[in-house]
C-alpha cells in the first residue's frame, strides 16, 4: 500500500513517514515502500500531523485530534471534534 492523491498532508519525522486524509486514513512507514495503516478512530478527514516532544499529534475536520504518545503504531487517543 502507498500513499496515493486522496492524502492530506505527508510527513517524514522521528524515523517514520505518516500519511493522512480521507475517512480518518493514517498511514506509517520507515521505508516510504512499504506502508501500513493504523487505526485512527475516525471517519473524518484529517489534515495535518506533527511530532513533538516525542509524540504525534493529528488533526483533521470537525475538530476530532488523535494524538499517539509513543511510536505511530501504540496506543493512542481520540478527541472527536464537535462538527
Amino acid at each position: 500500500m502507498t500513499p496515493a492523491a486522496l492524502f492530506s498532508r505527508r510527513l517524514h519525522l522521528n524515523g517514520e513517514l505518516i500519511a493522512v486524509g480521507e475517512n480518518g486514513t493514517i498511514l506509517a512507514s520507515t521505508t516510504g515502500t512499504n506502508w501500513s495503516s493504523v487505526s485512527s478512530g475516525t471517519t473524518n478527514w484529517l489534515n495535518t500531523v506533527d511530532y513533538v516532544n516525542g509524540a504525534w499529534f493529528i488533526a483533521g475536520n470537525q475538530g476530532d485530534r488523535v494524538h499517539f504518545s509513543g511510536p505511530v503504531h501504540a496506543v493512542h487517543e481520540l478527541v472527536p471534534g464537535h462538527g
